[in-house]
């Protein structure tokens, strides 16, 4: 809804891709680690839900 709003190729219309790009990135680097969190305490065998 902001977008509309911010004039094109303004600081306030770079500001919100630069936060969308940082919400991304932030998002992406703790699932990584959630993965690999997950990954080492994965539990082998039959009685695994």
């Amino acid at each position: 809804a902001e977008m509309a709003e911010a004039p094109f190729r303004g600081d306030h219309y770079y500001a919100l891709f630069a936060i969308g790009i940082v919400l991304f990135l932030f998002t992406l680097l703790f699932n990584i680690i959630a993965d690999h969190i997950a990954e080492k305490h994965k539990q082998v065998g039959a009685a695994t839900l």
